[in-house]
């Protein structure tokens, strides 16, 4: 697969305000999911925020190479960048889900 097909197979599929689960490569056996939304996408990379012990935790996702990108749900937003979630907590911080 050339690196066009990668990038369309990968970025193509997904948009900000997504729900999604990026399997990152750690050895040659083992890769590690990291599940979250996404609040920002550029051509090379996604940004991905989860929640984990109360504590905000974001990944930068490269969009080539060997990451696998599944997206889980759709929600709706107005924006390009969702920066403003990191400072919302709880019910505060849910989005509309978007059913397709």
């Amino acid at each position: 697969m050339n690196k066009k097909a990668a990038e369309k197979l990968n970025s193509d599929h997904f948009e900000v305000g997504d729900t999604v689960s990026a399997h990152i490569p750690i050895d040659k056996k083992r890769t590690k999911a990291f599940e979250g939304l996404c609040i920002k996408k550029t051509p090379k990379t996604a940004l991905i925020r989860k929640i984990v012990n109360n504590r905000g935790m974001e990944c930068s996702v490269p969009l080539f190479g060997n990451v696998r990108i599944e997206k889980h749900r759709s929600h709706k937003v107005r924006r390009a960048v969702l920066f403003y979630l990191r400072k919302l907590t709880g019910r505060k911080a849910k989005l509309k889900e978007r059913f397709n």
